[in-house]
């Protein structure tokens, strides 16, 4: 419980105070978030990359089998979070750009977020989608299945592209 409330905190605070903050240098590109704009469209990236670390989405993403319900509950939460964040869909478009990308090609970032979700994901249920859940596991299905463009002209409202994107989760992560 303490650890939903710490991420409770962190996806607040990362939500309002990213307008001001220069987010430093990663792979030889700077990374810096200078207006309200850009912290709105990243909010939900970063939502869904400290969901990964702090609760441990590889740990309820690789279970088989029955979950707890405190898990599914923990689960629930952290996606309404990134859900309520993503007003412009980029993690959407992350996601799916990352289940389009070949096996080969995928960095330790890319697989940190992709731990989530698996590779090939199935289409999720009519029920699933009704979940905070459902939009990202569509968005993941729809990249395995129809590839990069498909990403592009699904999740148009995010202007950023993957490697803008996976760069802030990098340093999100550093």
């Amino acid at each position: 419980m303490k650890l939903t409330l710490v991420l409770l905190g962190l996806v607040g605070l990362l939500t309002y105070a990213e307008a001001i903050i220069v987010l430093g240098t990663a792979v030889g590109s700077t990374v810096a978030v200078g207006t309200a704009l850009n912290a709105a469209a990243l909010a939900g990236v970063g939502g869904l990359a400290l969901g990964a670390g702090l609760v441990g989405f590889a740990a309820l993403a690789g279970r088989r089998g029955k979950r707890s319900v405190q898990d599914s509950a923990k689960e629930e939460t952290i996606f309404n979070l990134v859900s309520s964040s993503d007003s412009y869909g980029c993690a959407l478009k992350l996601v799916c750009l990352l289940e389009a990308k070949p096996e080969e090609q995928l960095t330790a970032d890319d697989q940190f977020i992709l731990t989530i979700f698996g590779r090939e994901p199935e289409a999720p249920t009519v029920e699933a989608l009704k979940s905070a859940r459902g939009a990202y596991d569509y968005a993941a299905f729809m990249g395995s299945k129809f590839g990069a463009d498909a990403c592009q002209k699904l999740f148009h409202t995010c202007s950023f592209e993957y490697e803008d994107m996976i760069a802030y989760v990098a340093q999100l992560r550093a």
